[in-house]
């Protein structure tokens, strides 16, 4: 089923995702043994659009200029969101697992997260505009929807696995069948 979200936002870090609620996406065959494993379902759905990688190439971009050159470039990075179709499709989930120094904190830690893969025709596309726009050659980022989470600390905000390429997704991932 195609499911059309809403508009990618701009947060004030210069991080672009789309804030999905839960209706967007469909958990039910995976609740169960999700809950079962110890996952705990994640609150803040979303598709990273501008991930860690490129969060980075852009705010280096954007730290040496004024603040009019700053916000004429955020604008015409809207408008390149403004430009692409944000529509997806689900389709399998997967189990990712990673143990490295996430978040502020920069502790050590093994976290997994229960993830939908989608299909979103456009975000080729927009990174193609996005490296112009940034003056980089970052991958682009893999397109999926992190449904639960579970790791070694307390805090769930940090819970999360970035997974900004395929390349990354190939390393830390498996089906779950």
């Amino acid at each position: 089923m195609k499911i059309v979200p809403s508009k990618p936002k701009i947060f004030p870090d210069n991080y672009v995702a789309i804030e999905l609620s839960k209706s967007d996406v469909d958990i039910s065959q995976i609740y169960d043994k999700a809950v079962s494993g110890g996952f705990r379902e994640q609150t803040n759905l979303h598709i990273t659009i501008v991930g860690s990688e490129a969060n980075d190439a852009l705010n280096a971009k954007l730290d040496p200029l004024g603040a009019g050159d700053k916000e004429n470039l955020l604008l015409k990075l809207d408008d390149l969101i403004s430009k692409f179709s944000w529509d997806f499709t689900e389709n399998e989930f997967f189990l990712i697992q990673k143990t490295g120094k996430f978040g502020t904190g920069g502790v050590e830690e093994k976290r997994s997260s229960i993830i939908q893969v989608i299909d979103m025709p456009d975000m080729e596309k927009f990174y193609n505009e996005f490296n112009k726009l940034a003056g980089q050659s970052i991958p682009t980022q893999f397109p999926h929807i992190t449904l639960f989470t579970k790791g070694e600390r307390e805090d769930p905000d940090y819970f999360g696995i970035p997974i900004p390429s395929i390349v990354e997704f190939e390393k830390i991932s498996s089906e779950i069948k």
